[in-house]
């Protein structure tokens, strides 16, 4: 895994910034695809953010969040970096989680997914 130390040593091949609707969206960064269900966004102002409280209930955000992701790369390795720090409402249902997906070059179409429960430096990859 690369630890954020090691992450700051990438050169950047991407820089995006987009405001995601309390209704959701879908948004391209680089090579990478993240999916926000509608009300997906835990209100930051109110539902905290650590360890214990990824699978914790929280209020959902009902504004608009500008959010800004960085992908960085070296040693072989990418790495994609998000701010602000957010959480998002658990769920059993699939349908309801954000999604972070890529799709390598030269892998003919396949797609490497993760669901995600906060921001934070995350590695997509196939293989």
């Amino acid at each position: 895994m690369v630890t954020p130390a090691i992450a700051a040593d990438f050169r950047v091949v991407a820089r995006e910034r987009f405001a995601v609707p309390d209704t959701g969206g879908t948004f391209q960064i680089g090579a990478y695809s993240i999916v926000f269900p509608a009300h997906a966004i835990c209100d930051p102002r109110t539902s905290g953010y650590g360890d214990d409280l990824w699978d914790k209930p929280c209020r959902s955000l009902r504004a608009p969040v500008e959010i800004r992701a960085e992908v960085r790369s070296g040693g072989g390795e990418t790495w994609i970096d998000f701010s602000p720090s957010l959480r998002f409402v658990p769920s059993q249902d699939s349908a309801k989680w954000v999604r972070l997906s890529v799709r390598p070059h030269g892998v003919g179409g396949a797609a490497a997914m993760r669901r995600l429960k906060h921001f934070s430096g995350y590695q997509v990859h196939a293989g």
